[in-house]
């Protein structure tokens, strides 16, 4: 009897071992699947825009397509900001290389390239109509983040400003390392 006991647990231990690793392979095809595929880049750049958007506050996000390379390298294309008013930022082109297993393992965030095609900050987005100017001026200061954060190398090249946002139309490339 003991025998048949120790038999059925054997076989239950092999079961849950064989659903973890079909869970695993099946987490695995999902992921390859949503970056590897042009239609899993699609629903992803979805998602993005669903959890962005704001429609109470005003602020649509919309993301023309994300290129392959995910999850160390995201290329980002058609990136724009709007408003009621309409876009305020376009982006034609952004790509980052990134560490996720560094997020991962370490909760730092490095990131070694990130590079920025011709962006254009037309005007300042509108301010929402339940916003109330600041009570008192506080000094500047970043926010804390859950994470340490490193950036590598930066680079954005063309990048326009209207008069609105510099008080003359500009344009600058910066490059820092």
């Amino acid at each position: 009897m003991a025998g048949r006991v120790l038999t059925w647990v054997k076989r239950g231990v092999l079961a849950l071992l064989g659903l973890l690793v079909l869970a695993g392979v099946g987490g695995a095809a999902a992921f390859w699947w949503l970056t590897g595929t042009e239609g899993g880049r699609a629903r992803l750049v979805g998602w993005i825009e669903d959890a962005a958007n704001d429609p109470a506050g005003g602020l649509t996000v919309s993301i023309g397509a994300i290129g392959p390379g995910l999850p160390g390298h995201l290329a980002l294309a058609d990136l724009r900001v709007a408003d009621g008013q309409g876009a305020w930022l376009t982006v034609p082109s952004l790509s980052l290389t990134w560490s996720p297993w560094a997020l991962l393992v370490d909760r730092h965030l490095v990131v070694s390239d990130i590079t920025v095609t011709e962006p254009v900050l037309d005007r300042l987005p509108a301010a929402g109509a339940a916003e109330a100017p600041p009570e008192a001026a506080e000094p500047f200061a970043l926010p804390e983040l859950p994470v340490d954060v490193t950036v590598v190398a930066l680079a954005v090249t063309g990048a326009r400003m209207g008069a609105a946002v510099a008080g003359q139309a500009a344009t600058l490339d910066l490059q820092a390392d």
